[in-house]
């Protein structure tokens, strides 16, 4: 596994899926085995964020209360996610990207949310960015047990790269906006070949500068 190419990759994607139109999702929901969302929040890039509170079918578990401090009386007025079908839900529906953190998750929470109501929502795979997976790679550290780059909770992502945030984590819409605050760090950083041209450009005495600009701006790199 090359730790600095997959690094690199990170940071292009992260630009890459910034510059596309894009959402950002969260949810918090009522249990991790057979999840539903009771809180839905997304923030697209315009940056009209949208939060609510939403009442489940099944109850919220006292495990989960206990993490996102939801309970079953705070949503007991409130509307069921077919409300938000035709409005909120249509925007994640046409979309360019979905964007979240281990957002397979809240896929999965909206998804079976919806369906308990008789609709499908499937987003096909190639719009969905898992930034959880972004910065897995970015940061580069392995897991002794899988071989593969470590996955961080949201919260010791932020730490790690001293990003603070206003707000309670496991609140939908604060973890959305911590998600993107991270996207838009890594997205801030140079790659090992940015930083490489930046320091011989540093050095470069004396010789042709029209010439050397050319050479640059034939160098390509693989997308994402």
């Amino acid at each position: 596994m090359d730790k600095a190419y997959e690094h690199d990759n990170a940071i292009l994607a992260a630009r890459i899926v910034l510059d596309k139109d894009y959402v950002v999702i969260d949810t918090e929901t009522t249990g991790l085995q057979t999840p539903e969302v009771c809180q839905l929040a997304m923030v697209p890039k315009d940056n009209k964020s949208f939060c609510t509170l939403v009442k489940p079918i099944a109850a919220i578990e006292a495990s989960a209360t206990a993490v996102h401090g939801i309970t079953n009386e705070m949503v007991a007025d409130s509307s069921s996610i077919d409300a938000y079908w035709y409005g909120v839900i249509g925007e994640l529906r046409t979309t360019q990207v979905l964007i979240g953190y281990n957002v397979s998750y809240d896929i999965k929470a909206l998804s079976r949310s919806l369906e308990l109501k008789g609709l499908v929502f499937r987003p096909p795979p190639q719009v969905l960015f898992d930034v959880m997976l972004c910065y897995a790679a970015f940061r580069g550290e392995i897991s002794p047990a899988h071989g593969t780059f470590r996955w961080h909770k949201l919260s010791d992502a932020l730490s790690h790269v001293g990003i603070e945030m206003d707000g309670d984590f496991h609140n939908a819409l604060t973890d959305a906006y911590a998600t993107l605050n991270l996207l838009s760090y890594m997205s801030g950083h140079l790659t090992s070949w940015e930083h490489a041209l930046n320091a011989a450009d540093a050095a470069l005495v004396g010789i042709d500068r029209d010439l050397y600009d050319q050479a640059v701006s034939k160098i390509t790199y693989r997308r994402v």
